[in-house]
């Protein structure tokens, strides 16, 4: 039997915090089902299509929402653990990430403390990921924009510090 609350709570979960015009929710009455319908029948397709390609990984990009637009971190790395788990399933690969990030946002205030170190200890320690590549935003922090790691003169801020920190911690050949 379809949950429908099951599908929208993921799908809200899931979808970039500025989505939800192009993805109307599954119960409303201005939702357009055949456009959401082959959206999904080609993802799943493209999904499937690596399982026969000669790769080694399935790459992602993923962000984190600007602060102030999620409920939670723990919710967002659920999410984000779900997807990784159901595109590892479908296609027999593990997943890696070339681009990642947390996007800022003035109206949610700077970025909590160990933010940067939070989320990279979760790529390596519970999705395990071999790769993970920090985007990191222009030299300042602008609304929409990955929040940056260095100033242009390339002097590490907090969160490269902490970013730094990590990867000296954890990888002895870095």
């Amino acid at each position: 039997m379809r949950d429908y609350n099951r599908a929208s709570n993921f799908r809200n979960r899931a979808l970039a915090y500025d989505a939800f015009t192009t993805y109307p929710t599954l119960t409303s009455s201005n939702q357009q089902l055949p456009n959401i319908a082959i959206t999904l029948i080609n993802g799943t397709s493209s999904v499937r299509g690596y399982v026969d390609l000669p790769l080694d990984y399935v790459n992602i990009h993923w962000y984190l929402g600007p602060v102030g637009t999620f409920n939670s971190l723990y919710e967002e790395l659920t999410t984000l653990q779900e997807q990784v788990d159901v595109l590892s399933f479908i296609t027999g690969k593990p997943i890696i990430t070339t681009e990642t990030g947390a996007l800022f946002s003035s109206l949610g205030g700077f970025p909590p403390p160990n933010l940067v170190r939070n989320i990279i200890s979760f790529f390596h320690t519970i999705l395990l990921f071999r790769y993970v590549i920090w985007k990191s935003g222009p030299f300042t922090n602008g609304d929409g924009q990955p929040i940056a790691l260095a100033d242009k003169n390339g002097v590490l801020n907090d969160d490269g510090i902490q970013f730094r920190d990590y990867i000296n911690n954890y990888f002895d050949n870095v």
